[in-house]
C-alpha cells in the first residue's frame, strides 16, 4: 500500500514538472483555444424550449340509480390511466400518420422529395451499408409516417410538474422552434382528436347493443336499467364530442421560449484549453518514463 502510494506521489510530482517544464507550449496551446472555441461556438446553434402546459381534468364516473349489475359496464378510467394513455397515443403510429398526411412530412423530410415518384427518397448511411454487408439487410427506400413517429418520440417529451399532482408540461428542446411549435401543437391536438375517436367508437357500438337488448327482454326493470344505460351512454357521447381537451385543461397553449440556451463561452474556452494542455502534458509524461 505504501508503494503505492510512493508510486501516485511520484507520478503526480513527474506531471507537475512536465507541466512546468513545457509552459512555452501550454501557452501556444491556451492561444489555439480561442479559435477553437470560436469555430465551436459559431457552429452551435441556440437551443429554444417550445413548451406548452396542461392540466388534468379529474376524472368523474356516471352513477346508476339502483344497485344495478350492469353498471359495471360504465367503464370509468383512472387519472393515471388517462394520462399514460394520452402518452402513448401521442408517440403511437396512428397519431404519426395523421401528422404525415397534415403536412408535416414536408416540414420534416422535405429535402428528399422527389417531384417524379411523389416520394421521400432515403439514401442509405455507414450504419446501412454496415448492415447489408454483415447481415444481408437491405435498408429501406423512401421515409414514411413511421419515420415521423420516430421523430415524435425523439423530440416530444412529457412530465409531470414537480409541484403538482395534475399540471404536465409537454415539451421539445429544440434549434428549430418555429417548425417544432407546429408539432408539438399538431400531436396534442391530433392525440386528443384520435382518442376521441376511438371512445366514440366504442361508445356507439354500446349504446346499439343496449338498444339491442332493451329490445328483446321483456322484464320492465331490466328494459327500465337498459334504457337508462343508453342514456348516459348518449350523455358520454356528447361529452367526447367537444372540440376542448378530453384528459386535460389547457393552461399555456404551445409557446417558444424567450432566451434561448447558449454554450457558456469562458466554460467553453477552458474546457477546450484544460482539454489540449491535459493531453499534451500528459503524453509527454507518457514519452519520457516509458519510451
Amino acid at each position: 500500500m505504501d508503494l503505492e502510494n510512493k508510486d501516485l506521489i511520484y507520478y503526480i510530482k513527474s506531471l507537475i514538472k512536465v507541466f512546468s517544464k513545457n509552459w512555452k507550449s501550454n501557452l501556444f496551446l491556451l492561444l489555439i483555444s480561442v479559435p477553437i472555441s470560436f469555430n465551436y461556438l459559431s457552429s452551435q446553434k441556440p437551443i429554444y424550449y417550445v413548451s406548452a402546459q396542461l392540466s388534468e381534468i379529474q376524472p368523474s364516473s356516471i352513477s346508476v340509480s339502483g344497485s344495478n349489475p350492469l353498471a359495471s359496464l360504465l367503464n370509468v378510467s383512472q387519472e393515471s390511466e388517462n394520462v399514460e394513455n394520452f402518452k402513448i397515443t401521442l408517440q403511437s403510429l396512428k397519431v404519426a400518420e395523421m401528422l404525415w398526411n397534415k403536412g408535416f412530412n414536408m416540414l420534416y423530410f422535405g429535402s428528399t422529395y422527389n417531384e417524379v415518384s411523389g416520394e421521400f427518397i432515403y439514401t442509405p448511411n455507414s450504419k446501412d451499408r454496415l448492415n447489408k454487408f454483415i447481415f444481408d439487410l437491405d435498408p429501406k427506400k423512401v421515409f414514411d409516417h413511421q419515420d415521423l413517429q420516430n421523430v415524435i418520440k425523439s423530440k416530444v417529451s412529457f412530465q409531470k410538474d414537480i409541484n403538482s399532482e395534475s399540471i404536465y408540461s409537454i415539451f421539445i428542446n429544440t434549434s428549430n422552434p418555429e417548425v417544432d411549435l407546429k408539432l408539438l401543437e399538431a400531436a396534442i391536438y391530433e392525440t386528443d382528436r384520435y382518442i376521441k375517436s376511438q371512445k366514440l367508437k366504442t361508445i356507439e357500438e354500446k349504446i346499439n347493443f343496449f338498444y339491442k337488448e332493451a329490445s328483446q327482454v321483456s322484464d320492465k326493470d331490466t328494459k327500465s336499467a337498459l334504457m337508462s344505460l343508453v342514456q348516459q351512454s348518449l350523455l358520454e357521447k356528447s361529452l367526447n364530442s367537444i372540440d376542448s381537451l378530453l384528459y386535460f385543461d389547457v393552461i399555456q397553449e404551445p409557446f417558444i421560449g424567450k432566451v434561448p440556451k447558449i454554450p457558456s463561452t469562458n466554460f467553453t474556452f477552458w474546457a477546450f484549453a484544460l482539454i489540449l494542455i491535459g493531453l499534451n502534458t500528459l503524453i509527454r509524461l507518457i514519452f519520457k518514463e516509458f519510451v
